[in-house]
């Protein structure tokens, strides 16, 4: 159904961007009587926006617990594939280095 509008969205590339936001805790799980999951968006992620934003924070974590470090406009052009995005990236990397 998404094929269409988004040709480049595979079964596996949808799966790991929801494993991303379910480590992000994005989402509210509710158990089924059959052992399956129900899972919700949160509220507070149902923009684009913030979803975008929570998305953004996890890739940047998981890179920094890596040991890695990506400048935020290097950051920008890599999950944009422009610059423009570099204080919404250094937004990120400040508020995770936030204690």
């Amino acid at each position: 159904q998404l094929e269409p509008h988004f040709p480049q969205a595979s079964k596996t590339s949808i799966g790991h961007v929801v494993q991303l936001l379910y480590r992000a805790s994005c989402f509210k799980v509710a158990k089924r009587n059959d052992d399956s999951s129900l899972m919700q968006l949160k509220e507070e992620y149902r923009t684009y926006e913030a979803l975008r934003r929570e998305h953004d924070a996890q890739i940047v974590n998981m890179a920094q617990e890596a040991g890695i470090r990506i400048p935020p406009d290097q950051w920008s052009q890599l999950l944009y594939g422009d610059t423009a995005h570099k204080s919404h990236m250094q937004s990120i990397i400040d508020r995770l280095q936030t204690p």
